[in-house]
Parts: C-alpha cells; structure tokens; sequence
C-alpha cells in the first residue's frame, strides 16, 4: 500500500507541534501562574527576613498541608512544616527557577529548582513539586517534596 504524499508531512507537523505547545519558562506566565508564583516565593521570602512568627508562615499553608523535606523520613503537617522552616533552615539570599507551572482549576502544581545561602555562606541547591489549592481566593501550599541536588540521593 502506498501512503500519499502529505500523510508524512501531516504527522510532523503534528510531532512539532506537540513538542513546542508546552510552556517553557522563557515565555511570558499566565495571570494565574503568576499568583501562583508569587504564593510559591511567600515563604521564601519570609524565611530570608529570617522572620520567627509560625503564624506567619502558616497563613500560606492550607489547613491539611502535609509535606516531605529534602530530609525528612515522613510528611510534616502544616504545625511542624513552619516550625522547621524557622528553626532549622537559615536564608541569607535565594533564588528561585521555574520549571514548570501547570493550573487544573483551583488546584496548581509548581516545579522548580532553587539555590540559597545561608549565614555561613553555604549554598544549599534542590528541585521541588508542591501542590497549591486556591481555598477563599488565596493559594495555598497543600503538600509537596524536595530533594538536595548536593550529593546523591539518600533514597532507594
């Protein structure tokens, strides 16, 4: 059987088309990933002001967070999330790098990778998925997990 002519064109550009849609963090974010965003570096943000009030850090946390550090051997709920935040990571200066922000309603995924420095001048590198839920028009972080890009995985 021979196939015409344009059924090979047809399919490449489907193939071109499908692999350049995505979203590359180059191009401009929609209105919502930026809210998103900017939810996203809240925490950061409080974190580098070296700021102490848990009340401060749960007020971006859904009620029911659970959340796996780069550490962790099981999930922190939003209490102890924000009381390992203050006690225990120091931000000098960070920066964060999109990777990829998908929207499915009032619900947001981030990836992203981000490196800090701490007091010491240590720099600490990892990449991160959290999970937002848009809850009385506010995102907030419902769960996520983070690992070290410093040395290789301590996971099976």
């Amino acid at each position: 059987m021979k196939i015409p002519k344009k059924i090979p064109i047809i399919l490449v550009s489907f193939v071109f088309l499908g692999f350049f849609s995505g979203q590359a963090f180059g191009e401009e974010m929609s209105a919502v990933q930026k809210q998103v965003w900017e939810a996203q570096k809240a925490t950061w943000e409080l974190m580098e002001k070296g700021e102490k009030d848990a009340e401060k850090y749960k007020a971006n946390f859904h009620k029911d967070l659970f959340y796996l550090g780069r550490s962790g051997v099981s999930p922190a709920n939003r209490n102890r999330w924000a009381m390992l935040l203050i006690n225990y990571i120091t931000v000098d200066s960070f920066e964060l790098n999109p990777i990829e922000i998908k929207i499915f309603g009032n619900i947001a995924i981030v990836m992203y990778s981000y490196n800090f420095k701490n007091s010491m001048d240590m720099i600490t590198s990892g990449k991160v998925t959290n999970i937002f839920m848009k809850e009385d028009g506010k995102w907030l972080l419902l769960s996520g997990m983070s690992s070290s890009c410093q040395k290789p995985s301590m996971c099976p």
